[in-house]
């Protein structure tokens, strides 16, 4: 299955170097203002190891007996920070954060079960008047002890000098049974840059 993957993987190369460059020295050459859509067959090559395509193998297995898989499942908040700043937010400790057209959070997930687990919803949430800012992202998989980082970004207006919170929760995949490990709240301050 991971050699067929990577006859997908091979067919958008193909389309770029022998279709799409062809095309665009022609129509370039003879004045036409044309363009190609590029071919995105696979966006996300990681599908396609040999690891990956055992681990769909054994959880689609599992699935025919009617079971997620014979491991355990679940993932785990791993970190937050802000960005570009880097600052990793406390749970415990409140966090003063300055605010910038380049503000976003890094959520780091771990996936602390035995099996591959595959569209991990992530949200969060800064809770403001009159509606609070909500984000969600998913990861399309994630491999036994592996963290992957999920970047949220676009925040104009948070709300500014008083203290609030920054809300991230990992929502429980099939089979999870641990799910105290997949949310938190850090509490912020949002400043105006210096």
């Amino acid at each position: 299955m991971a050699a067929q993957g990577r006859r997908l993987e091979a067919s958008d190369v193909i389309w770029a170097d022998l279709f799409r460059r062809g095309f665009d020295a022609i129509t370039a050459a003879r004045g036409i203002d044309a363009a190609v859509p590029p071919s995105i067959f696979v966006d996300n090559e990681d599908l396609f190891t040999a690891q990956s395509m055992a681990a769909i193998w054994k959880r689609v297995h599992g699935a025919s007996i009617g079971s997620p898989g014979i491991g355990l499942h679940g993932n785990s908040l791993a970190y937050v920070k802000a960005t570009p700043a880097g600052m990793q937010l406390s749970s415990q400790a409140e966090t003063t954060i300055a605010a910038s057209t380049e503000l976003g959070f890094e959520v780091g997930v771990t996936n602390s079960g035995d099996e591959q687990e595959v569209r991990v919803e992530v949200t969060l949430t800064i809770p403001k008047q009159p509606s609070a800012i909500v984000k969600r992202a998913t990861i399309d998989v994630i491999e036994p002890n592996e963290t992957k980082q999920v970047l949220f970004t676009d925040f104009p207006d948070v709300p500014f000098g008083e203290g609030t919170t920054v809300q991230v929760a990992v929502k429980p995949v099939a089979g999870e049974q641990n799910t105290a490990n997949n949310a938190a709240e850090f509490p912020v301050v949002f400043s105006l840059s210096p």
